[in-house]
């Protein structure tokens, strides 16, 4: 498997931050993604961003506090990312390519933060603050369908209840088929059964998402 640099740290860490916790989010998160949370020890972190344990404590509480922090800004940036290109004066179709293109950017700027949002949500969502649980990539993915089936774009329908019947519980179906794709997608290009840009694919995920909710 190839290298593939985080391209934006701003979320994660600022220039005012000391080195020694911007060295510390930045090796935290490679190691949570390749090892996995529970597999990867304080010592390991700290001795990948080239510090002693002291040094991660002095701006981490502990391991615990270190990932949260991980998972919280990146979800926060992402969700922001995801609720501005979704716009009231856009059509449906013109807000799905919006929103694929923020989830493709998303792996592009930072594929490590991106599948670790996805590979954490049982884990953090109970912390999160109500603010930033309005955020779900989740939540405005259900809201973008359900605009779908208003213009008549998404088909939620149950077969077995008839012709154009929709059922809730179908729309949730969608938002897990969609979500489960665009996460999919990313662990590939993560283990390079895809190379390239992520965005330079949009094209061809926007059909596969169209004819999933069509």
């Amino acid at each position: 498997m190839s290298a593939r640099p985080t391209l934006d740290w701003s979320y994660l860490v600022t220039p005012d931050d000391a080195p020694a916790k911007q060295a510390i989010v930045k090796a935290a998160l490679r190691l949570f993604v390749s090892q996995g949370l529970a597999e990867t020890s304080i010592r390991e972190i700290a001795a990948a961003a080239g510090y002693t344990n002291p040094a991660l404590f002095k701006h981490f509480e502990n391991r615990d506090a270190l990932a949260f922090h991980l998972f919280e800004r990146s979800l926060r940036h992402f969700g922001h990312e995801l609720s501005a290109a979704r716009r009231p004066d856009q059509t449906f179709n013109e807000n799905l390519r919006a929103m694929l293109a923020v989830y493709l950017r998303a792996m592009d700027q930072s594929l490590d933060a991106f599948l670790f949002v996805q590979e954490n949500l049982r884990t953090f969502w109970p912390r999160l603050s109500p603010a930033v649980r309005a955020l779900s990539p989740l939540r405005q993915l259900r809201t973008l369908l359900e605009q779908g089936v208003v213009e008549g774009r998404v088909n939620p329908a149950r077969p077995s209840r008839g012709a154009s019947r929709s059922d809730p519980e179908n729309l949730l179906l969608l938002v897990a088929a969609v979500s489960g794709f665009l996460t999919q997608f990313s662990r590939m290009l993560y283990f390079d059964e895809f190379t390239g840009d992520a965005l330079a694919r949009l094209d061809e995920v926007e059909r596969v998402v169209r004819a999933t909710v069509a």
